[in-house]
């Protein structure tokens, strides 16, 4: 662990509550549609414009976070699969 992280860990860095949800399907780069829990289904930004063709398939979980912030297109945010 180097300084930085070891500094950022003391002072509390806070992770986002992460979400889980069904992919449907990847596209546009920076776009998915997924399934929420609740059954409702939701655009969501995929940050990583990679492939990722080893875990976009279809029907994978995967974990968003949820942002309230009224000037983002998107609520949610891919994070993790």
């Amino acid at each position: 662990m180097n300084l930085s992280s070891s500094s950022k860990a003391s002072r509390g860095l806070s992770w986002p509550e992460l979400i889980p949800a069904t992919l449907l399907k990847r596209y546009k780069r920076f776009l998915a549609d997924v399934k929420l829990e609740s059954g409702e289904t939701v655009t969501v930004h995929c940050p990583n414009t990679g492939s990722m063709a080893g875990c976009s398939k279809p029907c994978r979980t995967g974990y968003l976070s949820a942002h309230e912030n009224p000037n983002r297109k998107y609520k949610y945010t891919w994070e993790l699969n």
